[in-house]
């Protein structure tokens, strides 16, 4: 899947080659950024199988490459799982 991003400073869009495996397409995800890095995770499939997905995944971008990194994955039944450093309990379904 093409992963492309916005060059402010050049007023474009630029396609962008990737490395390892990354999370695929999804909506209803969780997607933030720290430092160089930006997290993805959770969300569904938004197909009618409303399949929901319970992993993080970590994208370095280095020039034009986006390195991708699973840091989380447990695709099994949903549960309880602390996603906080302050230890806030939330929910995912």
């Amino acid at each position: 899947q093409d992963l492309w991003a916005l060059s402010p400073e050049q007023q474009r869009w630029n396609l962008l080659s990737q490395a390892g495996n990354g999370p695929g397409k999804r909506c209803g995800h969780v997607m933030f950024r720290r430092e160089s890095d930006i997290f993805l995770g959770f969300g569904y499939n938004g197909d009618e199988s409303c399949r929901k997905f319970n992993d993080i995944y970590k994208m370095n971008i280095n020039g034009n490459l986006a390195s991708w990194t699973l840091l989380k994955s447990d695709n099994g039944p949903e549960q309880e799982r602390d996603i906080s450093s302050s230890n806030a309990k939330w929910r995912h379904y």
